[in-house]
């Protein structure tokens, strides 16, 4: 079993997909959280046709087990953009409240905490496969659909 499939095996879908086209741009919010840090966690996932989550394609949420908060996000990260890559969407903009993640995704900070690293190099892998992507940083007001999929999945715990 590789890394990722450890969490493949966890995650959930929460919501119909519908039909994705590939010269379309679509957003993905992602969140992870820790009740605890390490504690309880999970992560959660929307990919939408528009910024404001209006237009849902997919959701989903990951019950990740006894995990850091920062282990959390990346897991979001990361299944997020492999289920969007699987799902054939080309161009994607992904938003996470995760400054530290998204600082480390996009080269700025270096990862240095062993646990991450699997997390950061699968996911570079799997953002490399899309024509156009861009992760970037929101306050955490406007993240709020992927948080509270990442509480369903503590939930889940």
């Amino acid at each position: 079993m590789t890394f990722v499939d450890e969490f493949i095996s966890k995650a959930k879908l929460e919501h119909k997909i519908t039909e994705i086209s590939s010269n379309k741009k679509y957003y993905m919010h992602c969140d992870g959280g820790s009740r605890g840090n390490p504690g309880i966690a999970g992560s959660g996932i929307v990919i939408s046709e528009d910024i404001d989550n209006r237009n849902v394609v997919v959701e989903m949420i990951i019950p990740l087990g006894h995990k850091t908060n920062n282990e959390a996000e990346w897991a979001g990260l990361m299944m997020g953009s492999l289920l969007a890559e699987r799902l054939g969407i080309k161009d994607i903009e992904i938003r996470l409240d995760s400054e530290l993640v998204v600082n480390q995704c996009n080269g700025k900070y270096r990862v240095k905490h062993e646990a991450l690293k699997p997390y950061y190099n699968n996911t570079v892998d799997i953002l490399s496969k899309f024509s156009n992507v861009k992760v970037l940083h929101v306050r955490r007001e406007y993240n709020k659909y992927a948080d509270a999929l990442s509480n369903k999945a503590m939930d889940l715990v």
